[in-house]
């Protein structure tokens, strides 16, 4: 087996550091829009109900707050994932 020189670690490092930062950043860039979409797929759920709209309607915003729910759990997922790797 090699052996990893220090100048080698430390290029690892640097590596998996940027790899990790990238995660990040597109999580971030994932988690503002979900945000905003859960919030104005919330507000127009409630706005239906309140006013007894359209069945078929109150079932897509219900169904569009389970896809937005389900992508963040998956942004989540995939965070903590990429930080496990450097474990």
């Amino acid at each position: 087996m090699g052996t990893i020189t220090t100048g080698g670690a430390m290029h690892l490092l640097e590596e998996a550091t940027t790899v990790v930062d990238t995660a990040e950043r597109v999580a971030s860039e994932l988690r503002y829009p979900l945000t905003a979409l859960r919030l104005s797929a919330e507000g127009l759920l409630r706005q239906l109900q309140d006013t007894q709209g359209d069945p078929t309607e109150i079932d897509a915003a219900q169904s569009l707050i389970h896809s937005v729910e389900r992508m963040s759990r998956m942004v989540q997922t995939f965070l903590e994932v990429q930080a496990s790797e450097l474990t």
